[in-house]
C-alpha cells in the first residue's frame, strides 16, 4: 500500500471531453490530484490548442507509473490508428506502464470492439487489453463505489486517507456555560517548507457571514472583521500571534462581476469553495466537522446526534445576499442568507513552523 505522500504520477486518456468520458475522466482526476505527484490529463481541448502537445505527452508518459484509460463506448466509435488517442495507447504499451482500464456502463468488450481495437493495436495487446482487470463505473449510481477501486488499485488507501496532522496552537472557549478557554487543535492542510495552513479541527463559533441582510462579500463582510478583531485577540497571546503570518487572498466567486471583491490581507480567514474542494481530498464526508458545546450554545444548529454541523466559506454564492458554506453531510452548500445566526465558524491560518 503506497504512503499517501510517495510520489507517483499518472497519465489519463480519453477521447471526447464533451461526452460521458469527460465527464468520468474530470471525476478521476480529482480523485488523483491531491494523491498523485503528477497528474497529465489529455484531452481533447489540449491536444487542439498547445503548440508542442505531442512533446509534453512523450514526458508525461515517460514519467507515467499509471495509464488511466477511460472506456466509453465514444471511446471506441473515436479510436483510429493515427489518432493521438492511438499514439498515447501505443506507447503506454512501449514503455511498459500499467494499464488501468475504468469502463462505463455503456462499454462491453464485443468482438466488434476487440476487433477496433486489435485493427489500432495488434490482435495480441487487444487481447491483453481486453484480460486486463478493470474498474467498472455505473453512470446510474454513486461514483464513490469507483473510486474506491480504482485507489486500491493504485495501491492508496481508499476514501479515509483524509488523515491529517494535528496541532494545539492559541485557545477559545469550548466549553458550554466554562469562562475556560481550552487548547485550539487545528488540522494541518497544506505543509510548506517554511509555513503551514491550518483549520480549527472543530466549528468553534457562531456568527453570520453579515449582521445585516444586504449585498457583501469577503472584504467587507462583518465576520472578516469579527475573526481578524475578535477572534484573533481572543484567541492568541501576542507571541503566538508573532507567529501568524498575514496573507494575501484571492476571492472568487460565482457573484464578481456585478459584486466584485478585490484581495485581501488577512490573518485569520475562512476557506473559500476552491479551496475546501480541493484540501480535503475528493470525499465530501472529509469536510465533516463537529461544533464544540460552546458553538452549539451559541447557536450553531448539530445534526445526526451532535456528529457535524454547517459551517461558512468566505466564497460569495450565485444570490449576492448568498454566502457559501459546508453542510453537516461534508457538502459544498451554495446558498445561505449572509445574516443566518446559526452557522458555524472554522478559522483558518497560515503559520510559520515552529511547532
Amino acid at each position: 500500500m503506497k504512503d499517501k505522500n510517495e510520489c507517483t504520477s499518472c497519465f489519463i486518456c480519453f477521447s471526447n471531453s464533451s461526452g460521458l468520458g469527460g465527464s468520468l475522466a474530470e471525476k478521476v482526476k480529482k480523485s488523483l490530484n491531491n494523491r498523485c505527484d503528477e497528474v497529465f490529463f489529455s484531452s481533447d481541448e489540449n491536444r487542439s490548442y498547445c503548440s508542442n502537445y505531442r512533446e509534453e505527452e512523450i514526458a508525461a508518459l515517460e514519467r507515467a507509473d499509471f495509464f488511466i484509460l477511460i472506456l466509453t463506448k465514444d471511446f471506441v466509435k473515436r479510436l483510429k490508428k493515427e489518432s493521438e488517442t492511438a499514439f498515447e495507447l501505443q506507447k503506454a504499451f512501449e514503455l511498459r506502464i500499467r494499464i488501468v482500464p475504468v469502463a462505463a456502463d455503456e462499454f462491453e468488450w464485443s468482438k466488434r470492439n476487440i476487433a477496433k481495437f486489435a485493427k489500432v493495436l495488434t490482435r495480441e495487446k487487444a487481447m491483453e487489453l481486453r484480460n486486463t482487470d478493470y474498474i467498472p463505473y455505473h453512470s446510474s449510481r454513486e461514483y464513490q463505489m469507483t473510486e474506491n477501486l480504482l485507489l486500491n488499485a493504485l495501491g492508496y488507501i481508499g476514501m479515509d486517507s483524509f488523515s491529517p496532522k494535528s496541532v494545539y496552537f492559541g485557545r477559545y472557549f469550548q466549553l458550554a456555560g466554562s469562562t475556560e478557554k481550552s487548547p485550539i487543535e487545528w488540522f494541518v492542510l497544506k505543509q510548506e517548507p517554511k509555513r503551514q495552513l491550518l483549520i480549527s479541527k472543530y466549528v468553534l463559533d457562531a456568527q453570520p457571514y453579515n449582521k445585516k441582510l444586504l449585498q457583501c462579500n469577503w472584504c467587507n463582510c462583518t465576520l472578516r472583521e469579527w475573526l481578524n478583531v475578535v477572534f484573533y485577540n481572543e484567541a492568541f497571546t501576542e507571541d503566538e500571534k508573532q507567529r501568524i503570518l498575514e496573507v494575501t487572498n484571492t476571492n472568487e466567486s460565482e457573484f464578481t462581476k456585478s459584486l466584485p471583491c478585490p484581495d485581501t490581507l488577512d490573518k485569520v480567514f475562512l476557506l473559500s469553495k476552491k479551496e475546501a474542494k480541493e484540501l480535503f481530498g475528493s470525499a465530501d464526508r472529509n469536510r465533516k466537522s463537529k461544533a464544540t458545546s460552546y458553538a452549539n450554545s451559541r447557536g450553531v444548529d448539530i445534526y445526526n446526534e451532535g456528529d457535524a454541523s454547517w459551517w461558512w466559506l468566505r466564497s460569495l454564492s450565485y444570490n449576492p445576499l448568498s454566502a457559501s458554506g459546508v453542510l453537516s453531510t461534508g457538502e459544498i452548500d451554495p446558498m445561505n442568507q449572509v445574516d443566518f445566526l446559526n452557522r458555524g465558524v472554522r478559522p483558518a491560518i497560515w503559520v510559520k513552523c515552529e511547532f
